[in-house]
């Protein structure tokens, strides 16, 4: 590649300059300061076929990059640490997908239950 880079490094480069910009324009006022604070929030992100972060395919029930880094500065904050660490994003982003991940199961539990509950009764 370019520059002395490989495909891979330049790829999350952008990824993570895109994914900037998304909470630039949710006028963030805390900002990442470098790439690898923001890599677990861009990995997340849907993506098109060549590896951009595509603003299109956003998923509604997924959490979004603004309000996981929101809650990234809120987890900062509550451990006294003004350093954002990649570690801190990251559990931050796996604690949210997680939730997420109950979330939708609850709801399908809810759906078969509902369906079987019509079947008997039908």
């Amino acid at each position: 590649m370019g520059l002395g880079k490989s495909y891979n490094y330049c790829l999350r480069l952008i990824q993570a300059a895109q994914t900037a910009y998304l909470l630039i324009q949710q006028k963030i006022d805390r900002l990442p300061t470098c790439e690898s604070q923001i890599r677990p929030i861009a990995q997340m992100l849907p993506k098109d076929k060549f590896g951009n972060i595509s603003t299109f395919d956003i998923n509604p029930s997924a959490p979004s990059a603004d309000y996981l880094w929101k809650q990234a500065l809120k987890n900062a904050d509550e451990k006294n640490s003004c350093i954002i660490t990649t570690d801190l994003v990251k559990s931050t982003v796996d604690a949210e997908l997680d939730l997420q991940t109950k979330q939708q199961q609850e709801r399908k539990r809810k759906v078969v239950k509902t369906y079987r509950t019509n079947a008997l009764a039908g």
